[in-house]
């Protein structure tokens, strides 16, 4: 799967529908991310190359919400992707990394920073009164137990609101037909 979502005219997503009837992760995840499923292959090379960019579980309701409560509120200066839209090999992410935790990849040598460290990243690039709160987290022994509540909540995430059993699956299981019928 090359680059983010190919456009029109490409094969079908993960989701299982074409593009051209509407993929249901950019329909859900809304217009944010419609322009950066959409981008050229060149205009996304230059937006990865630009700015970090924050890979998350598109799949999943929780982390959505997540993702979209930071937008409004922290404001980061990040791109967001899902994951399953993303140029993994390009990033140096494989899929189960990033299926695992969410991923923070610097436009400065490519860096990748997963889990707690992500998270702290993307505070760091916010607003001033969360900047703070991004030092903070990476800071001992702050950031040994970031490390295991992030542990916790990816474990559990479908449990908590907004999450589905999709969240609990992981992205090979997600969206194959149910074998035992």
């Amino acid at each position: 799967m090359p680059g983010l979502h190919g456009g029109p005219g490409s094969i079908p997503c993960h989701c299982g529908m074409d593009w051209s009837s509407g993929c249901l992760l950019a329909n859900r995840i809304g217009s944010p991310y419609k322009e950066l499923l959409t981008t050229t292959p060149q205009g996304k090379r230059a937006q990865m190359e630009s700015q970090p960019i924050l890979l998350f579980d598109g799949d999943c309701g929780f982390c959505g919400r997540t993702i979209e409560m930071a937008r409004r509120v922290i404001q980061p200066r990040v791109q967001f992707a899902p994951w399953q839209y993303a140029d993994l090999a390009a990033l140096g992410v494989t899929e189960d990394r990033a299926d695992r935790e969410v991923l923070w990849i610097s436009p400065i040598g490519g860096k990748v920073y997963g889990g707690p460290r992500a998270l702290s990243a993307m505070l760091m690039s916010g607003r001033k009164r969360w900047r703070w709160l991004g030092i903070v987290l990476r800071m001992p022994p702050v950031n040994w137990m970031a490390g295991g509540v992030y542990r916790v909540v990816a474990m559990n995430r479908h449990r908590l609101p907004g999450g589905t059993i999709t969240c609990s699956l992981p992205a090979r299981m997600r969206h194959e037909p149910d074998r035992h019928i």
